[in-house]
């Protein structure tokens, strides 16, 4: 309970002729009253004179603005958080005992009881997330966390309760942080000192681990997809081990292999190929060795979506350029397409086969336009017009240098345009993935997004300009122009270099881009974008071609295969027998795994899209079955399957690192201490009373109350002296 120091009243304008007019107020009421008509007994008197008296004291109060100051002292135990590891690396073994018992053991015990009984104290746990604990008990610690986000548990708990901010942090971990970032930026931006407790041995354990898996996620039927498996060894000397591939348990493939010298990695490669279109999940294992002190990162589980085989692909050029070329180059080097290539010339095509064509346009699967139409006239373009939409042809298209008005009229109905405007003169722009781009199948380059994006901001410019396409609302962009890259370029921001959309069903893909064919020399002087424009076509040309994403409600998991620890978000899009976007529909999904099921509302974010996140899963794999209703009709339904990988990335990096723990101390003003010497903090921390001073004012000359109070005291003056007979 805060204790009152002090109250006084302070008045706006000269105090002295404050004073001055109350006296002359009270010598006023004497007057009137010294002698009255007709004479009363003093008693009656005072008490008008007191009413009289307090109504014009009031009054000259309200002229001056008096204002009531109270001044108030409240002394508080300063704030410590105790921000605990609750990571499964706490379950790793040193010397006998887990990190995990010996960190319960620290603050379970009397002695850190005793240590903290004068600070008011805030308990947490962490790994991706960040949880309040019982601060007495600690409960809720299991060391189940997939995940060591340190920056984001020191972040969260020094902004917690912002109106009683923390003196101390006590952090109790093994160091080995795995995602978030840079935790001694983020441990000093706090302003807090921090006081790091490391638990755990820093001496690496015997482990051999599958560090990271790269295959394509998408293949064909028949087809031998490679799968490249990077393999670690800590610990080993030469051995060897035995890399097996399953498929529902039943061995596929396996191969000895010899590990990497000590502390290295080495890539070491497998094949698959199966007949059946569908998903197949897929385990890889590593036998375990002698003395090796865990084998839960021996085995990863992965996914692959097989599709039918040869795909049929016609690209239609209005002219000849290297974006044609380079587009046709890649295409008929992957052995599933079945690609046809016509180029148009200034009278018809290079080609006598367009009647042919034009006729089995129905076989086609996918149309790719660069640079086309150069005009409206030609016959293949009205063929195209008056089939395209019956046929349901997903359409690729890539601009070149002279996109107007006049050229693509003919097609805005088809790529989800509005309409083209001008906008200066061509120019070199760089590519900016948006945030539904780096999502985005297409440009999915690798498999981590870190390295994803880090060869996106890589690239090389491309063109674009004279034309722009004004795209229509259902269209999603996934590039722009990078301003920051871009400097004086004529084009801002947000700018659309690609785009998605579709109409009615049909998958539509837009490049505002051209000369994009020198992403493919880029190879050869950087090895590591070698891939970049092939693996961009193929998938480009693979998500085109996916029918499932043509219903008319579709639903899927925003992964495939989430790592352990992550949370599972579904969405969901809603549309109507035209593929208009349905708003405020009701969309449910059950997920589902060993006859478990968990019940999800998905809540609408706009323009048909619906999402839901479901609490933290174990792992596993899980189907999914949902469905869209608007006044109780069935718009559609859809199903889907996702796993929760076993793979733990706590176990990647075995070994504490004292060297974080110890710099976020020193930048912070904290002490570094391994948790058996813990009871140095009791020296260290000294609990000093946190004194929060306040000022009230409380103004009584606009209070309404005073008014009525004034008119009240005037009042019953005027009713007692006319009761009294007084004049």
């Amino acid at each position: 309970m805060p204790d009152i120091t002090d109250i006084s009243i302070s008045v706006q304008g000269n105090p002295f002729l404050y004073f001055v007019l109350v006296i002359a107020g009270i010598i006023l009421t004497y007057i009137m009253y010294r002698q009255t008509v007709p004479p009363v007994d003093n008693l009656r008197k005072i008490a008008l004179g007191i009413i009289r008296g307090t109504a014009l004291f009031l009054i000259v109060s309200m002229l001056f603005s008096p204002v009531i100051v109270i001044s108030t002292r409240n002394e508080q135990k300063p704030v410590l958080a105790v921000i605990a590891d609750n990571t499964k690396s706490m379950k790793i073994t040193d010397n006998g005992v887990t990190r995990g018992d010996e960190l319960l053991g620290f603050i379970r015990s009397s002695h850190f009881r005793d240590m903290v009984k004068d600070f008011d104290l805030r308990a947490y746990g962490f790994s991706r997330y960040v949880s309040s604990l019982n601060g007495e008990e600690f409960t809720g610690i299991d060391f189940s966390g997939e995940g060591t986000d340190i920056a984001g548990a020191l972040k969260y708990a020094a902004e917690d309760e912002p109106e009683r901010p923390l003196n101390g942090m006590i952090l109790i971990s093994d160091g080995a942080y795995n995602l978030g970032s840079n935790p001694v930026r983020a441990a000093r931006e706090t302003g807090i000192p921090v006081y790091t407790l490391i638990t755990g041995s820093a001496k690496h354990k015997k482990d051999i681990l599958i560090s990271a898996i790269s295959y394509n996620e998408m293949s064909y039927t028949d087809t031998e997809i490679r799968i490249d498996v990077t393999i670690r060894n800590t610990g080993y000397q030469v051995k060897s081990s035995t890399l097996v591939l399953k498929e529902n348990d039943k061995v596929l493939s396996s191969r000895i292999v010899q590990l990497p010298d000590e502390g290295k990695e080495r890539l070491y490669t497998l094949s698959y190929s199966t007949e059946t279109q569908g998903m197949h999940r897929l385990d890889l294992e590593l036998s375990q060795l002698e003395e090796e002190s865990s084998n839960e990162n021996n085995s990863r589980e992965f996914f692959i979506k097989v599709l039918k085989s040869r795909i049929k692909i016609l690209t239609v050029a209005g002219r000849p350029s290297n974006d044609y070329r380079y587009l046709m180059s890649s295409l008929k080097q992957h052995e599933n397409f079945d690609v046809t290539g016509i180029v148009r010339k200034q009278a018809g095509f290079y080609t006598n086969e367009v009647s042919s064509i034009i006729e089995g346009l129905q076989e086609f699967d996918l149309i790719a336009l660069i640079d086309y139409p150069a005009d409206n006239s030609d016959s293949f373009l009205q063929a195209i017009q008056n089939n395209i939409s019956s046929l349901n042809i997903p359409l690729l298209y890539i601009r070149g240098s002279d996109l107007t008005k006049l050229s693509l009229s003919s097609l805005t109905t088809y790529l989800s345009v509005s309409r083209v405007i001008s906008q200066g003169d061509p120019a070199e722009v760089y590519i900016k993935l948006t945030a539904d781009g780096a999502d985005h199948p297409v440009f999915r380059i690798r498999e981590l997004d870190s390295d994803n994006m880090i060869i996106w901001n890589s690239l090389p410019p491309v063109l674009t300009g004279g034309g722009i396409p004004e795209i229509s609302l259902k269209s999603l962009i996934l590039g722009t122009v990078d301003s920051g890259k871009n400097g004086r370029s004529p084009y801002p921001g947000n700018t659309p270099l690609v785009f998605s959309g579709t109409a009615n069903g049909r998958k539509i893909l837009f490049f505002n881009i051209y000369d994009f064919w020198k992403w493919k020399m880029i190879a050869l002087r950087d090895r590591d974008l070698e891939e970049v424009y092939d693996r961009l076509i193929e998938n480009a040309i693979k998500w085109l071609t996916n029918r499932e994403d043509s219903k008319k409600v579709r639903m899927k998991s925003s992964r495939d295969i989430y790592r352990n620890g992550e949370k599972v978000v579904i969405n969901a899009q809603v549309y109507d027998d035209n593929y208009e976007p349905v708003e405020n529909a009701e969309t449910n999904v059950t997920i589902s795994n060993n006859g478990v099921n968990i019940e999800l509302v998905l809540q609408s974010v706009g323009e048909g899209l619906y999402e839901a996140e479901s609490e933290i899963l174990q792992p596993g794999q899980y189907e999914f079955s949902g469905r869209a209703v608007r006044e109780e009709r069935v718009l559609g339904e859809d199903n889907g399957s996702f796993v929760i990988d076993d793979f733990s990335i706590e176990m990647q990096r075995t070994a504490a690192d004292s060297t974080v723990m110890m710099r976020i101390a020193d930048a912070t003003g904290g002490k570094f201490l391994r948790i058996e010497d813990a009871a140095e903090l009791g020296e260290i921390l000294i609990p000093e009373p946190v004194i929060k001073e306040k000022v009230f004012e409380l103004e009584i000359w606009n209070r309404f109350w005073l008014m009525i109070l004034i008119i009240s005291l005037f009042s019953i003056e005027w009713f007692f002296s006319k009761r009294w007979g007084m004049l």
